[in-house]
C-alpha cells in the first residue's frame, strides 16, 4: 500500500489518498463506499468504512485494509487465496463479523 496526497481543489489543502495494491479489493471497498469501482479511496472513506461486501471480488491480498478501523462486518467469501487474512483482521478493534466461506486462507 502507498500513501499519495491529492487533492480536491487548487483552493483546499491536499487529502491523503491510499493506493491499495490488491486492484480487487479496491473494487470491493468502492462498492461498499458507492464510488466507480476504480476510484483512489482516501484516509477518511477507509476510516469510515463499516460494512464491507467484498464477496466474489477475487481478492488475494488484504492489505491497506487494516486502517479500516472502523470497519464492524466483511463478506470475504468465494475468494480466491486470501493472504494476510488473518493478521489484518486481528488489526480491526471494531470488527464484530467476517464471513469467509468458499476460500483458501
Amino acid at each position: 500500500m502507498q500513501s499519495l496526497l491529492g487533492s480536491t481543489s487548487q483552493n483546499k489543502s491536499p487529502v491523503p489518498i491510499f493506493a491499495i495494491f490488491d486492484s480487487q479489493l479496491q473494487a470491493a471497498i468502492n462498492f461498499s463506499l458507492n464510488k466507480n469501482l476504480n476510484d483512489l479511496i482516501t484516509i477518511d472513506e477507509i476510516e469510515s468504512l463499516k460494512y464491507l461486501n467484498a464477496s466474489n471480488f477475487s481478492i488475494s491480498d488484504l492489505s491497506g485494509l487494516e486502517y479500516a478501523k472502523n470497519l464492524e462486518y466483511a463478506d470475504f467469501q468465494n475468494n480466491k487465496t486470501i493472504k494476510n487474512y488473518f493478521a489484518i483482521l486481528n488489526k480491526l478493534p471494531k470488527l464484530v463479523m467476517a464471513r469467509c466461506g468458499r476460500n483458501h486462507l
